[in-house]
């Protein structure tokens, strides 16, 4: 499909083109940025799981 950009841009129009566009480069930024969040969420449970089950003497 992307061989030929100008050829797609005219068969689809530039909302299509646009919306295919976004659908793909939206696909591959998820793809990247998905381990990034799982360790961000695993590490914020780490840290607060470890604030919430320890006890401080006092």
């Amino acid at each position: 499909m992307m061989r030929e950009p100008a050829r797609l841009l005219r068969e689809m129009g530039a909302g299509g083109f646009l919306m295919f566009q976004l659908l793909i480069g939206g696909m591959l930024l998820s793809s990247l940025t998905h381990p990034w969040l799982i360790m961000l969420l695993v590490t914020t449970g780490g840290y607060l799981g470890a604030r919430l089950f320890t006890r401080r003497e006092q």
